[in-house]
């Protein structure tokens, strides 16, 4: 679930706060057939919770340190580029 970027998108947009699914998709730019499939696959490895309220329908991370665990990711990645830059530069 975890593997794919345009989940790690969706975990990070909803690191701070719970959105409805009217908010999400325009942040991300997708359809929202393209945008359900991929909350599925989080709803089903129980990543984020679902509330209804009416016709509109909300989502926010189940656990915290989801969050934690994103800046963590996001770290790495910040490390890993700036080195290969730093390689690259030197070509």
């Amino acid at each position: 679930a975890l593997g794919h970027p345009v989940r790690l998108k969706i975990m990070e947009y909803l690191k701070d706060k719970e959105k409805c699914v009217c908010e999400i998709f325009p942040y991300l730019k997708m359809e929202q057939s393209h945008l359900s499939k991929h909350l599925a696959i989080l709803r089903k490895a129980e990543i984020v919770d679902v509330r209804r309220e009416g016709k509109n329908i909300f989502y926010k991370l189940k656990n915290q340190q989801v969050s934690r665990l994103l800046d963590c990711v996001k770290n790495v990645l910040r490390k890993e580029i700036k080195e290969k830059q730093k390689l690259l530069r030197q070509i």
